[in-house]
């Protein structure tokens, strides 16, 4: 250890430009630093080397569009249920559940230890910087009243915020606007008779009754009219595919479906937008559509899929007689919904 430390100190004397010399106990001082000594810094190189847990590893093979995955620890994920080679054991889920307590703890202990000389300076961290925390929206002056939120977002730059503000017993509500930078004008404006409500890519706000684009800032009487659905018996509602790609309108009845979509980023100072619609509505046929690399992922009940099956389909062939079955369930099982990752 006698090598580390005078080459510290060499270090500290030749490079740094600080004279050690004549400091109590060998104390060293660094620009910006507090001051340590020599006997601290033998500590720190002298401390423990503690190796991190590592939990057993059953290694469980499966196939998603012919993909070969193989999971070593898919038996953490619910060890109560989880037996290897499927062997219905009571003892085998006891031990795995402790297993993985016995990991949790071990993870915990091992934070700890390596953690340990850093609990000043945590402190320092918690406790020596100002707070940056802002209050969006105070929903107190609600409680007195019969009205809730139903829906907030904050809009793609992060400079608005939109809430759905509802009345008790209504299917609509009114949509505010508020402006999250401090010194900037707040929006005194709001849109009544709102069911639901997202933000375009290009910060456009569109809002469903109808269906309408409204640009903040503007009046009500200069929105656009997209959609509008003529049928009494389906509903309208706007989503946004999970890669932010496109708007989707979705005409939805009781056993029907129709979507259609439109780029989110289109510029509507440039005219109205294309709507492209998926398949047309029949009796029966349900399907949600999503987005990711140029294709389409439709989750649909067509071709009697009563539990919904995936499918997929291009931009330019989207109609149903084009979509292409990539994954079915059991007739023990349902789809609810997907989620897409890259």
């Amino acid at each position: 250890m006698r090598i580390y430390v005078n080459t510290f100190r060499n270090f500290i004397n030749n490079n740094a430009g600080i004279n050690t010399n004549g400091r109590k106990n060998n104390e060293i001082k660094l620009r910006g630093f507090h001051s340590f000594t020599i006997n601290n810094f033998i500590n720190l190189v002298q401390r423990k080397v503690y190796k991190p847990p590592i939990p057993k590893q059953i290694p469980v093979n499966s196939m998603y569009f012919g993909i070969k995955r193989s999971d070593e620890f898919q038996w953490m994920q619910n060890p109560k249920n989880h037996t290897r080679n499927m062997i219905t054991s009571s003892n085998t889920r006891i031990h795995h559940f402790q297993d993985v307590l016995k990991y949790i703890k071990a993870e915990n202990e091992y934070t700890e230890s390596v953690m340990k000389g850093t609990k000043l300076l945590q402190q320092r961290l918690t406790y020596g910087f100002p707070s940056t925390e802002m209050v969006l929206l105070d929903s107190k002056w609600l409680r007195e009243t019969n009205k809730h939120i139903r829906s907030l977002l904050i809009s793609p730059d992060h400079r608005k915020l939109a809430y759905l503000l509802e009345q008790e017993g209504e299917e609509t509500g009114v949509l505010h606007f508020k402006n999250l930078n401090e010194n900037s004008i707040i929006y005194d404006e709001k849109l009544k008779k709102i069911f639901n409500f997202v933000w375009g890519s290009n910060n456009e706000q569109l809002r469903p009754y109808k269906v309408y684009a409204h640009h903040i800032g503007s009046s009500p009487q200069d929105d656009i009219l997209i959609y509008e659905e003529k049928d009494k018996s389906s509903f309208v509602d706007i989503t946004v595919t999970k890669d932010k790609s496109f708007i989707t309108l979705n005409s939805n009845g009781f056993s029907t479906s129709e979507v259609r979509l439109f780029d989110a980023y289109h510029d509507f100072s440039k005219g109205f937008p294309e709507l492209k619609l998926i398949e047309p509505r029949s009796i029966g046929l349900e399907y949600y559509v999503d987005h990711h690399d140029e294709f389409l992922y439709i989750l649909t009940n067509a071709d009697n899929a009563r539990n919904f099956k995936l499918v997929r389909a291009s931009l330019e062939k989207c109609d149903k007689k084009n979509w292409e079955t990539i994954f079915t369930v059991k007739d023990s099982e349902k789809i609810e919904d997907i989620d897409i990752f890259r």
